[in-house]
């Protein structure tokens, strides 16, 4: 959820206003309202996001023009056309990385040089 301007919080506000009054507190009718409120504010939206899976809040929201996208599972993640085109996965080894989401004159700023050790191949005990 990408609610970081005032016509995005009104977004919200109208796309979920009748399922959640308590966004319509004066505590949250600023910016600044929003942020010195910041917890009460998210434990409102947790209870609200609770009450339907991500992809209807998602679908929800976009409807609305809300900047909102489901958390991926790193696997998943690794397979949006997003990140293939930018080249934001590589290949090394037979591993496949995604690399630092920075570019410096129109290069990636990091690359994979090696891929991580093995779980326990410097042999040391997991932690229980």
């Amino acid at each position: 959820l990408g609610v970081v301007e005032e016509h995005f919080w009104r977004a919200l506000c109208q796309a979920v206003g009748a399922d959640e009054p308590r966004l319509a507190d004066a505590r949250f009718a600023t910016e600044a309202g929003r942020r010195e409120h910041g917890d009460e504010l998210s434990a409102v939206l947790g209870e609200l996001f609770l009450r339907d899976d991500a992809q209807a809040w998602v679908s929800r929201l976009a409807a609305h023009d809300v900047p909102v996208q489901r958390v991926l599972p790193l696997a998943e993640a690794m397979s949006t056309p997003q990140l293939v085109t930018r080249g934001r996965v590589q290949t090394h080894e037979g591993q496949r990385h995604m690399t630092f989401p920075v570019v410096w004159d129109g290069r990636p700023a990091a690359r994979v040089r090696r891929n991580p050790p093995a779980l326990g191949s410097d042999g040391s005990a997991w932690p229980a």
